[in-house]
C-alpha cells in the first residue's frame, strides 16, 4: 500500500497498528485518510494498493474481541502468554463439542472460571492463509522472522519471502516436509477443502505423465490456479478446454473434422480433457 505514491515510514505503520487496527474490527479506507489528516498533517491523499479500495482484508478481531471483555488486560498484551493464546484461539476454531472445548482451556492454569466461561463462548470459525511456522519461525541472515521485519521495515510479504535467504529456508523445509511424508499424509494435514484436494492429486498425476514425456526431468516450478466460481460463466478467464473448443469450432473443416470436434465436446463434459491427447488429422 502507498499514500500519495510513497510507502509509510515504520513509525507511521506502527502508529497505524496501534491506533486503528487494534481497535477496530475493520479499518477502511476513510478512517486511514482521516488518521493521516488528523496525525499527519497531510493536505492530499490518495491511497493505493488496496485489494478492496474501500477497506484493509485483514483484521484483528479476535484480539479485539478479548481486549472488549476487559478479563485479560494484564496478559492480552505480554509475549509471556502468547503462544496460550495461540493454543485457545486454535482449540476455538477446532473443537465444535463444548466440553472437549472446555477441558482443553482448563489445561491452562493461569485461566480462572470466569474465563474459561467467556471464552467457551467465544467459537471461532477459519484458517488465517499463512502458518505461524512461516511467520515466525523461518529467519534471515540477520536473524529476523518474517513478522519482525514486517513491523521493523517498509517492506511487504512478497518482497521478504522472495529474499535468497527465505526462500531457499522454505525451500528446503517442503522439501524436508515431502521426502518424509507422503502426498496422501500432506493432504490429509491440509487446511483445505475436499475439492482442492482432489484437484490437487490430478495436478500431480498430470505432473508426474508430463514428467515421464520429459524423460523423467521434473518441472521446476508448478503453479495452479483455484477457481473461486464456475469457469464457465468467469469473464476473466476459460478453461482450458473450452479454449480448445472454442479454437477448434472456428477451424475449417478441412482440418478438423465434425467427428473430432463432437469428441471433443463429449470429453470436455465429463472431464476427460486431461486424461486424453487429441490430434488434428494428418498429425503424427
Amino acid at each position: 500500500m502507498s499514500v500519495n505514491g510513497k510507502k509509510l515510514s515504520v513509525s507511521v505503520k506502527q502508529e497505524l497498528y496501534e491506533d486503528l487496527f487494534k481497535k477496530n474490527n475493520t479499518v477502511s479506507a476513510k478512517q486511514l485518510k482521516n488518521w493521516l489528516i488528523e496525525n499527519q498533517k497531510l493536505p492530499y491523499i490518495k491511497i493505493k494498493g488496496l485489494a478492496d479500495q474501500t477497506k484493509f482484508n485483514s483484521s484483528l478481531s479476535t484480539y479485539i474481541k478479548l481486549k472488549k471483555s476487559g478479563l485479560f488486560v494484564d496478559k492480552l498484551d505480554s509475549n509471556e502468554f502468547r503462544d496460550d493464546f495461540e493454543k485457545i484461539i486454535e482449540w476455538s476454531t477446532i473443537f465444535e463439542d463444548k466440553q472437549i472445548y472446555i477441558q482443553k482451556l482448563q489445561t491452562i492454569d493461569w485461566l480462572t472460571a470466569k474465563q474459561i466461561q467467556f471464552l467457551q463462548n467465544i467459537r471461532l470459525q477459519g484458517w488465517g492463509r499463512l502458518s505461524k511456522k512461516l511467520l515466525t519461525a523461518i529467519v534471515d541472515s540477520n536473524g529476523q522472522n518474517i513478522i519482525e521485519q514486517l513491523w521493523n521495515s517498509q517492506q511487504i510479504f512478497m518482497s521478504i519471502v522472495n529474499k535468497a535467504d527465505i526462500r531457499g529456508t522454505i525451500t528446503d523445509a517442503n522439501q524436508d516436509l515431502m521426502h518424509s511424508n507422503s502426498m496422501e499424509d500432506i493432504l490429509s494435514e491440509a487446511y483445505t477443502s475436499p475439492a482442492n484436494k482432489k484437484m490437487i492429486r490430478q495436478v500431480v498425476k498430470v505432473v508426474h505423465d508430463i514428467q515421464k514425456a520429459a524423460s523423467g526431468q521434473a518441472p521446476k516450478q508448478i503453479a495452479i490456479e483455484f477457481a473461486r466460481e464456475s469457469r464457465r460463466n468467469s469473464k476473466l478467464s476459460q478453461t482450458r478446454g473450452h479454449k480448445l473448443q472454442d479454437i477448434y469450432q472456428k477451424i475449417s473443416g478441412d482440418i478438423v473434422n465434425k467427428n473430432l470436434k463432437d469428441k471433443l465436446a463429449e470429453y470436455i463434459k465429463n472431464n476427460q480433457l486431461n486424461k486424453d491427447k487429441y490430434y488434428t488429422r494428418g498429425a503424427s
